[in-house]
């Protein structure tokens, strides 16, 4: 499914495998335990199961920059009843912070890092198929998501089962090539790399004040045309966060003046796109 712009406008305890992929992001810094069994509090807050022995496909899914918060646990009982095993992190509460708008606390790479933990972990549960594994991220959390497509990101010279199945970024930050940026702002804001090598579903917000969505489209569209495995879908009338019940459907604006409105409709349609993409992706010959 490749959606061009204009038909657009009408995101310590890890196991050998993962501390192999963490040294190759060079994400050394503020390593969590991730536990044998979900517990909120942890990283690894909270798992949904389908019914039954398995294997099932799982979904790893990283939450915004706001921290963990209920749209997210939806998204897992949504996924649990399509028939994937959906694991919720927390990236945040055990590293001691509630939210890193606007101030990095926690940064992308660790983002990153809880991710592939939660990788390793999935692929040695025996209700899991090990190699049908997603990754689905949200604003913050679907800039990390991004960058765990990017065959460079993961590191040179490491096999293809450190890598996700397929991805799906919901309103993510992509790119941002303004002149001038400080070299740090610069890594932090440019996530969609070149080489991107798993399948990719973008679903960006037209009305989005916090991701300007129009870049990331440019950017996907041209990954497309090169023969990358991205597409991306741009609903016009929706804000940031688009899926977040508890906005309501009237709108409102944060104490930053960031726009926020739930939209059932928009929602709807990214939950049907994404299983689409994930069944699509997950669901063939393991990737070899």
């Amino acid at each position: 499914m490749k959606h061009g712009i204009v038909a657009a406008v009408s995101a310590l305890r890890f196991s050998a495998a993962a501390v192999v992929v963490l040294s190759a992001v060079g994400c050394a810094a503020r390593q969590v335990p991730f536990p044998e069994a979900p517990r909120p509090g942890s990283v690894y807050h909270s798992l949904q199961k389908p019914d039954g022995a398995g294997p099932f496909p799982a979904v790893v899914l990283l939450h915004t920059c706001g921290g963990l918060q209920q749209h997210v646990l939806e998204w897992s009982v949504r996924l649990r009843d399509h028939g994937y095993v959906a694991v919720v992190l927390d990236s945040f509460t055990p590293r001691g912070e509630k939210s890193v708008c606007g101030n990095w606390r926690v940064s992308l790479d660790e983002v990153a890092a809880d991710a592939y933990a939660a990788l390793a972990h999935l692929r040695a549960r025996p209700y899991v198929d090990a190699q049908r594994i997603g990754v689905m991220g949200f604003s913050y959390g679907a800039m990390a998501t991004l960058r765990l497509t990017s065959a460079s990101y993961r590191g040179s010279g490491h096999p293809r089962t450190t890598s996700f199945g397929a991805a799906v970024a919901l309103y993510p930050y992509c790119t941002d090539s303004r002149a001038g940026l400080p070299p740090d702002a610069r890594e932090r804001l440019n996530n969609l790399h070149d080489d991107v090598d798993t399948p990719l579903l973008i679903l960006l917000a037209g009305l989005d004040d916090q991701a300007p969505p129009q870049g990331c489209a440019e950017k996907a569209e041209a990954l497309g045309r090169a023969g990358r495995p991205v597409s991306f879908k741009l609903y016009p009338g929706a804000p940031h966060a688009f899926d977040m019940t508890n906005m309501g459907t009237e709108g409102r604006r944060d104490a930053r003046g960031n726009y926020y409105r739930y939209d059932p409709v928009v929602t709807a349609d990214a939950v049907k796109i994404s299983f689409d993409f994930l069944d699509r992706n997950l669901a063939g010959r393991p990737r070899r």
